[in-house]
């Protein structure tokens, strides 16, 4: 328990997308060592909550967490030609 806390403390400060009210997202990230699996729902055009599953392999130990995660857009910037988060 105290590695997904860990986990979801450090994660905390990287940035994850948020689009549209009422949108569901599905994303999925892996490697050889690693996968991460996302279903996230905006329920506000700057804030979304996930469900996330990941799955790591060390020295063949298999180790899986899973957790929910609230995500906020804190600025997005609107170009002509791009966006950022």
């Amino acid at each position: 328990m105290k590695y997904l806390f860990l986990f979801l403390l450090s994660a905390s400060s990287y940035a994850h997308p948020v689009s549209y009210k009422g949108s569901l997202a599905l994303m999925s990230w892996n490697q050889a060592h690693m996968s991460d699996h996302w279903v996230a729902y905006n329920f506000r055009p700057d804030m979304s909550i996930a469900a996330r599953v990941i799955r790591t392999e060390d020295n063949s130990i298999r180790r899986t967490y899973s957790g929910a995660q609230l995500n906020y857009l804190l600025k997005r910037w609107n170009g002509n030609d791009h966006q950022a988060n």
